[in-house]
């Protein structure tokens, strides 16, 4: 092994300040001179004649460290130049010149490189990796690429050149006319894609994504001027491991590992007029998830992207995790809007789902994920909206945090009768699971809030009062999401007959029917058909009367189990605080209870139930358990 070689190698990894910064970069630029002769000619184009053991020669000899050394990495795309590297990946992604596993391991290593060298980042290294990483960081300022050029300047000039070769078509290892071969940004996206799936770690960073020479804006642009159709697998060019040339969902793939730069990408505004938009700006999560238009090669899909939108769910639920920055909760709030967008583009139906969300399921999938930050805000917003059309960032909180802030347009659009979203997102028990798990979070939280924050400052009236609207807040959205989720579930096993019982269910919420006589349901759904307006009547469809029983049922089951968190939530606080006056008002209250059975403490004040400490969980006697749970309800006093 030479010395040059050995300045970048293990040995040297871990002491990065033994080796300045520039004499890796000088030791890693004569390493990629060997590495791209595999290719080049001495006249600085590709060779005449590359075969497949040139392939199985660079995939062993410098496949795995591309991924890794950011020097090497970096010294090789600029060494190969933006032209040959597109120019190589065309060739090796054409079929009948090498073998497919060949082709695709490097088209991955060229990916590694060209994330790398437009400034990406890799994650999850070892201690030899993170010295070689900070040792990159902290001198990428100052390397030299020549006399005359920092490295920031020549990695520029690599970014602008894949731009410039963007929109030229390939064919082989030459452009070729419009039409023949593949689009030099199919070939980048595909590279990129290949790269993230044969390396998790790696991440297009904030030079490719958002910079002054940034590509991926280009990337959307062109692509929206050029819709598909991406050819379907083993079509003119062997395609990348996502089976897609479609340059969006490529490039997202590559985007996992770096949630600042996706979260300001996807909170940027798009670059052109996006249709059916009345609230500018319009971001660039909202027209990737609502507006993109494909011209796929199946028929029937109206518009979709060929994984179903999963790859711009993770990035989207990655982009917005972190609260404490002011554009996630807006990145979500363009999510919602372009997800109810489509939902309401037609009336269309697929296997008794609305066709976007069905075509969409990966996206689908996801929102649960993507909304479990902001449980509680969207019990606030769906009962009072208070957010700013044309705002670009969430609400700002007490603790430093920021908050999703819905519009009263976006709230109206999420309860379209016939595009619900909360009826869609029924149709992914994951989506529902995962946001029902989150709005119960933040239940509890905003009980707890309620009660450390106002205690001692505010009266026992006017903090069970608080409990209380929290308690409709809540109980009114999860009415929602439960009411949306019977409507799917007789989307999938009951009769056509009942497909409007989506906007009979929403009518009745909203004129707040807790109950009905049995005989009056039929004369309550007929009038609420006719929109409040009409006669009230018993002619409604038997089975809608069901229906409407069962949802009422339901609504009465949810509203006890709002009760029993409640109880649970507030208990848990209270015994872990050690409250003397709590139990003293047990006692109280136990003592005026007539039948001795239903008591939850003895003539001494020990309990008779069991209690949770940790969770809250009242256990035993039902007939005791149920007096508990009127004590908290009725008796204890804040």
């Amino acid at each position: 092994m030479s010395t040059k070689r050995d300045l970048s190698g293990p040995r040297a990894l871990g002491h990065s300040g033994d080796v300045s910064a520039q004499a890796r970069w000088d030791s890693a630029r004569a390493d990629a001179k060997k590495a791209t002769q595999v290719f080049m000619a001495t006249n600085g184009r590709l060779k005449s004649k590359i075969g497949q053991r040139d392939l199985e020669y660079f995939k062993t000899a410098y496949g795995e460290r591309m991924a890794k050394d950011p020097f090497f990495a970096n010294a090789f795309g600029l060494t190969l130049g933006a032209n040959n590297t597109l120019r190589l990946a065309s060739l090796a992604s054409t079929t009948n010149h090498f073998s497919e596993d060949s082709a695709r391991e490097v088209r991955a290593i060229l990916g590694s490189s060209l994330i790398l060298t437009t400034g990406g980042l890799r994650n999850s290294l070892d201690a030899d990796g993170r010295n070689l990483w900070n040792a990159w960081n902290a001198g990428l300022d100052g390397i030299k690429y020549d006399f005359d050029t920092s490295l920031k300047q020549q990695r520029a000039r690599y970014l602008d050149g894949l731009n410039e070769l963007g929109p030229s078509y390939w064919n082989g290892k030459e452009a070729s006319a419009k039409g023949a071969g593949k689009p030099g940004y199919y070939l980048i996206s595909g590279m990129i894609a290949d790269a993230a799936k044969s390396c998790a770690h790696l991440g297009l960073g904030d030079a490719f994504l958002n910079g002054k020479h940034a590509i991926a804006d280009d990337i959307v642009s062109w692509d929206y001027k050029h819709p598909g159709p991406f050819a379907p697998p083993n079509v003119e060019y062997r395609p990348p491991l996502t089976k897609t040339w479609d340059p969006i969902q490529n490039m997202l793939v590559g985007m996992g590992g770096n949630a600042a730069a996706s979260r300001t990408f996807l909170a940027t505004e798009a670059p052109f007029a996006v249709k059916n938009t009345v609230d500018q700006p319009t971001s660039l999560v909202r027209y990737l998830v609502g507006h993109r238009r494909l011209l796929p090669y199946q028929s029937e899909n109206e518009m979709f992207y060929l994984d179903y939108g999963n790859a711009l769910g993770e990035i989207i639920d990655e982009a917005s995790s972190d609260t404490h920055q002011p554009q996630s909760p807006y990145v979500v709030r363009e999510f919602l809007q372009g997800y109810t967008d489509g939902l309401s583009q037609s009336d269309a139906e697929y296997e008794g789902q609305d066709r976007f969300g069905y075509f969409n399921r990966g996206l689908r999938e996801k929102s649960g994920d993507i909304l479990k930050e902001y449980g509680s805000d969207l019990a606030d917003e769906i009962s009072g909206p208070t957010g700013v059309a044309g705002a670009t960032a969430g609400s700002s909180g007490k603790k430093g945090d920021y908050h999703l802030a819905l519009t009263q347009n976006l709230v109206m659009s999420m309860h379209k009768a016939d595009s619900d979203f909360f009826k869609d997102i029924a149709f992914s028990k994951k989506a529902k699971s995962t946001l029902v798990d989150s709005l119960k979070r933040g239940f509890e939280k905003n009980l707890e809030a309620a009660y450390r924050e106002n205690k001692g400052s505010s009266s026992s009236e006017d903090i069970k009062y608080e409990i209380k609207i929290i308690k409709t807040k809540y109980i009114n959205i999860f009415n929602t999401i439960d009411t949306e989720s019977l409507a799917a579930d007789l989307y999938m096993t009951e009769d056509g007959s009942l497909s409007d019982l989506n906007t009979i269910s929403l009518q009745i919420i909203a004129q707040g029917a807790g109950s009905f006589p049995e005989d009056q349901i039929g004369g309550m759904l007929a009038d609420a058909k006719l929109g409040g307006n009409g006669p009230a009547s018993s002619e409604s469809n038997e089975d809608e009367i069901k229906v409407c029983e069962r949802l009422l049922r339901r609504r009465t089951r949810l509203s006890s189990n709002v009760d029993n968190a409640e109880v649970k939530t507030m208990t848990r606080i209270i015994v872990n605080e050690n409250d003397t006056s709590y139990k003293n008002q047990a006692i109280e209250f136990n003592r005026k209870v007539t039948d001795s059975n239903r008591r939850f403490m003895d003539e001494q004040g020990n309990w008779l139930v069991g209690i949770n400490p940790k969770t809250g969980v009242v256990t035993g006697d039902d007939a005791r358990v149920q007096q508990y749970i009127n004590f908290v309800k009725t008796g204890w006093r804040p």
